[in-house]
């Protein structure tokens, strides 16, 4: 069943996963305590202010997936890994802060034309950013060639870009259909999931690019 589950970059995060599930489950434990003040004002009814103070998870993100590059690597997560890449925290940083200024313009009375641009400009920025947060750790880079190598990679893989996006969501509603119980186990391994699947696409490009030359 191993052998079956390595042929495939789902198959291998879940093995990566399950092998280090108490760090992994440490991690989502940090995570869930990040979403906390983001609970608190939902809760309260400072709707407003929700999306702002999720602020505390961007760093936490980061980390998974820094500790996630590492087992694509196949070397264990460490948790000092979490820290290795500082570029992967800006650009999660920038994906969360043009996620929320998109998502609060929604929110406000506009005409459906413009609320249509922002949507399509709010699912630009996810379908690039999901690759994007994964490229300092993956590929070393940083700065404008974050984004460059995202673009071209969202560009070659749009049905990946789109998956990946669509396995958060399914991640998401499963955290809300166990009434936030699977909250310690959907966060890490989602992120692991898209880095083996990432780090898949990568490596195929590279192929590519070395058979080219």
């Amino acid at each position: 069943m191993l052998q079956s589950l390595s042929e495939t970059a789902l198959g291998r995060a879940l093995i990566a996963y399950f092998f280090d599930l108490p760090r992994w489950t440490l991690v989502n434990i940090l995570f869930t305590a990040a979403l906390l003040p983001a609970y608190l004002a939902l809760t309260g009814g400072y709707y407003a202010i929700g999306a702002m103070v999720t602020l505390p998870v961007v760093p936490v993100i980061a980390g998974m997936i820094n500790m996630a590059a590492s087992q694509t690597l196949e070397n264990a997560p460490r948790l000092k890994a979490m820290f290795a890449y500082p570029a992967t925290l800006m650009a999660v940083f920038t994906v969360w802060l043009g996620a929320v200024l998109l998502s609060t313009l929604l929110l406000v009375g506009m005409p459906t034309a413009i609320v249509f641009l922002i949507g399509f400009a709010l699912f630009t920025l996810l379908l690039i950013g999901v690759f994007a947060i994964y490229l300092p750790s993956q590929l070393k880079v940083n700065g404008w060639l974050i984004w460059r190598n995202a673009l071209v990679l969202a560009v070659s893989n749009p049905i990946i870009g789109l998956g990946v996006l669509f396995l958060g969501g399914i991640g998401v509603w499963a955290v809300w259909m166990s009434k936030g119980a699977l909250i310690v186990v959907m966060p890490a391994l989602w992120v692991l999931m898209v880095a083996f699947t990432i780090d898949d696409r990568i490596k195929v490009m590279q192929s590519v690019g070395n058979g080219a030359a």
